[in-house]
């Protein structure tokens, strides 16, 4: 096995041992975060192209929203890693997992205000059907018992 240390960073730990570590590990980080936005893109795309009309689409589509605001969660630790390597290229995951929730969150809005819209014509349907059905003989009647001692029929 051949190993070039010009690549290798030695550390020499009192209670560990001897450890090497990559100089270019930040590399596989970047790398990493880029996988998780090209997925979370790929993620928002489906959830914004799927019908909002029924309420399974609409709990697939709050699933979906939760599972990409994850993983902009999770860029945003590859970023802070990034930063904690003394890499620079954290400097440039960080906004991008910051867009990325500010898009989620948009994309958010606009499913609750579908599923409040949904709500809103399932509840006029019902209240119109129960309209249509209900019999007025049997509707309630102001006052309460003793306003019509005239009418009082037990005296």
């Amino acid at each position: 096995m051949h190993v070039n240390l010009n690549d290798i960073e030695v550390i020499h730990h009192p209670k560990r041992g001897t450890i090497f570590v990559s100089k270019h590990l930040w590399k596989t980080w970047v790398e990493r975060a880029l996988y998780l936005l090209l997925l979370s893109i790929a993620l928002t795309a489906i959830t914004a192209s799927v019908p909002k009309r029924d309420e399974h689409n609409i709990i697939i589509s709050y699933f979906l929203t939760g599972i990409n605001f994850t993983l902009a969660f999770w860029v945003f630790l590859c970023g802070v890693l990034l930063l904690l390597m003394k890499s620079a290229s954290g400097f440039y995951v960080m906004p991008v997992s910051a867009l990325m929730a500010a898009g989620i969150y948009y994309l958010l809005m606009k499913i609750k205000k579908a599923d409040v819209s949904l709500t809103d014509l399932k509840d006029a349907f019902r209240h119109q059907r129960g309209a249509q059905g209900s019999d007025q003989r049997l509707a309630a009647v102001d006052g309460s018992p003793g306003d019509w001692p005239e009418q009082d029929f037990l005296k």
